[in-house]
This record gives C-alpha cells, sequence and structure tokens, in this order.
C-alpha cells in the first residue's frame, strides 16, 4: 500500500477486502494480515473466514496482533503510524553505549589491563608489574626471544596501515554491539504461549508422521484388536478396542457429520476396517483415522473384504481428495489409493456413502469431543 494510507475506507473498497480474504482463505492460506484498515472492516474480514486474521492497525476485532518490533522497541524513531506504541527507547541507549565503547577504543582505555590476557613467569608467576611498598619492580619470564631488527623510524604507509586497522577495530566492535541489541530486542519479545497451537478441528503438538508406503501395512494387531464388538454405546456397537468420536458440520454450509469410530493410535489405524463385513459398521457412520501431524501417503485394502471409499482432509479438515477402494485378500500386492495431497484425517465408508455423511462440495471435517448422537437420531 506504501506510505501508511489507511485501505478500505469506502463501502465498495471494504466489500473487496472481505472478498479478497475469501479468496485467500479459498487458496488455502493459513493466516491474512490485515494492515490499515478501519475496525469495522477488519471485523467484517475476521468474521467471514475461518483462518487467523493478524492485525497492525486494523483494531481490535482481529485474532491477534502484530506491530514490527523496531517500533516497539524504539529502535526506530523517525516514522510514527498512528497505530504505533512504543515500549522502550533502545535507540538512544545503543547511541550511548556504542559513542562510550568508540571512545574508549580512541584513548586506549580499553581493553584495561584487567580485561587483557598475560604471559606467566617462572614457576606459573604473573609478571606483571608487583607493588611493594612504594617500589614497582618487574619480573621477566624466562624466555629468550630473538631481538626485533631495527625497522627505524615509522613510515607514513605504516601509519595509514595503524589508522586502519584502527577503523576495523571501531566497526568491528560497532557491529557486536548492534548484534546483541537485536537479541536482546528478540528475547524481550520472547516469552510462552498462553495456550497450545489449534486448528479448525483438533490441535497438533506431535512430530510429523511417518509417510505411508504401500505394503507397510501389519496384516495383525493386538490381539483382540477389531476382533468381534464392544459394549454397545448409545444405540451402536463399536468395534473392539476403538472409540468413537462425533463430527459435527457446525456453521459451515458442507460438512460430515454423523458417529464415527475412531482410529487414533498406531495399533488402531494399522487395524482399520480389516475383517469386517458389516456395511452397517455397527450403526456407525464411517471410521476416521486421525494423525498427529500431516502425513503423505495412500492407504490400501488388504485384508479387507469389504468394498469402502475413503476421503482425505488436511490438518484445518478441508477436503483434500476421495477414492473408491476395491478388496484385496491378505495379499502385499495389493493396490494403493493415495491422497492428492498431505492428510491429517482419513475417513472410511462403506462404498457409496461418502455423500450420505455429508461428503459433497467443499465438504470440511469437525470432529469434537463429544460422544456420537444416539443412533435412532442419525
Amino acid at each position: 500500500m506504501g506510505g501508511f494510507k489507511v485501505q478500505g475506507k469506502e463501502t465498495d473498497a471494504a466489500m473487496q477486502l472481505v472478498a479478497d480474504a475469501k479468496a485467500l482463505a479459498h487458496a488455502g492460506c493459513f493466516a491474512i494480515v490485515l494492515e490499515g484498515v478501519p475496525s469495522e472492516v477488519a471485523s467484517l474480514v475476521t468474521a467471514a473466514v475461518d483462518v487467523p486474521i493478524i492485525g497492525i492497525g486494523a483494531g481490535p476485532d482481529v485474532d491477534g496482533q502484530v506491530l514490527v518490533y523496531h517500533d516497539v522497541l524504539g529502535i526506530e524513531d523517525r516514522i510514527a503510524p498512528k497505530f504505533v506504541r512504543r515500549y522502550a527507547d533502545l535507540k538512544a541507549a545503543s547511541v550511548q553505549a556504542i559513542a562510550a565503547y568508540a571512545d574508549d577504543v580512541r584513548t586506549g582505555a580499553l581493553p584495561a589491563a584487567a580485561e587483557s590476557y598475560h604471559l606467566l613467569g617462572r614457576g606459573g608467576r604473573d609478571p606483571r608489574p608487583v607493588r611493594t611498598g612504594r617500589l614497582t619492580h618487574r619480573e621477566v619470564p624466562a624466555i629468550d626471544p630473538e631481538p626485533a631488527p631495527d625497522r627505524g623510524p615509522i613510515s607514513g604507509t605504516d601509519a595509514d596501515a595503524r589508522a586502519a586497522r584502527r577503523r576495523w577495530s571501531l566497526l568491528g566492535g560497532a557491529l557486536v554491539v548492534l548484534g546483541l541489541v537485536v537479541v536482546a530486542a528478540s528475547l524481550l519479545l520472547g516469552g510462552e504461549a498462553d495456550e497450545a497451537p489449534t486448528s479448525a478441528s483438533v490441535a497438533f503438538t506431535a512430530p510429523p508422521a511417518a509417510d505411508l508406503e504401500p505394503g507397510t501395512t501389519a496384516t495383525t494387531a493386538a490381539p483382540g484388536l477389531g476382533v468381534g464388538v464392544g459394549e454397545a454405546v448409545d444405540g451402536r456397537t463399536p468395534l473392539a478396542g476403538f472409540g468413537q468420536v462425533a463430527a459435527h458440520r457446525g456453521r459451515r454450509r458442507h460438512g460430515v457429520r454423523g458417529g464415527l469410530l475412531a482410529a487414533e493410535t498406531p495399533e488402531q489405524r494399522e487395524r482399520g476396517l480389516m475383517e469386517v463385513t458389516d456395511p452397517g459398521l455397527g450403526g456407525y457412520d464411517g471410521m476416521v483415522f486421525v494423525y498427529d501431524a500431516p502425513t503423505a501417503g495412500a492407504f490400501w485394502m488388504r485384508n479387507t473384504p469389504m468394498p469402502l471409499s475413503i476421503a482425505y482432509f488436511d490438518i484445518d479438515g478441508r477436503l483434500v481428495s476421495t477414492a473408491d477402494m476395491a478388496p484385496c485378500a491378505d495379499s502385499p500386492d495389493c493396490r494403493s489409493y493415495p491422497a492428492d495431497a498431505p492428510f491429517a484425517f482419513a475417513l472410511e465408508v462403506p462404498q457409496g456413502g461418502l455423500e450420505d455423511v455429508g461428503v459433497v462440495g467443499e465438504a470440511t471435517l469437525e470432529l469434537t469431543g463429544r460422544r456420537c448422537p444416539l443412533a435412532e437420531d442419525g
């Protein structure tokens, strides 16, 4: 925008900002920064999209605030936009410190004897001057150096070289001090976050999961896992060893809704719907595979006799891709069905049933900790 000009002050411009934000969110961006816009417009944009809106000069009704740390710490004092609030005056302190350092170097006060290293004399004693009463004497270290050649008076070239070295020394010191100022600023801006990172559907704090390669899924899992059914819950009978989770649409136009079997551990994900032949899945709408972090790879149908459909969703719950999967025997040669992009959730349902659970158009998946709705409620 340039020149700290406020954008979106007119109705048409404000509506265009809202439309642009929607387009960016739809394209897959994970956050949007609004700078120099009226508070009311920033509020409209924040309500219109699901991704976080970060404001700088955009009023209080956004998801987060940002300022340039040079402005916050007073390192930059020539420009002061309306939205800047300074919390320190590090420029003045930095200039004063560097000036004092340069003055000490020019006058020879830096480094002092206490700030220098010295050669030890005989018996490990320090050869620096030792004061005894009013007399001063110096112990000479046990070293016989070759006498230095007589170079004669200092030439103009030597003096120039020494002056150049002194200038470089001053410049190096100034750069060191500037680096310390930057480190201090970074520490001042640090700190622990109040909350764990979250997404539209679930919090991810574990390291990235390994890529799924076809042909590596275990043919067996923990004893009893997925074999038979567990105790009935809300009119449904889950597979033994599996939990359940509710999916709901929320305020979105398209979204998955229903009660799902949950495969959240590596053992549960390996077992999945192997050997399951009940197309009703015990009253559940499908099985959702939940990963600790986005992963790339493919599902396959080894030892799975019932045809299934699969929908992959990204970390924000947005639909990535779908596929119909054919049954396959207990063989390492089963076909794999890769996702079009990294995914964090995979939803399996009896083949042809994706639309029944809401996987249409720009469908989203949002899971909650709530129990599934009663079977008779759908």
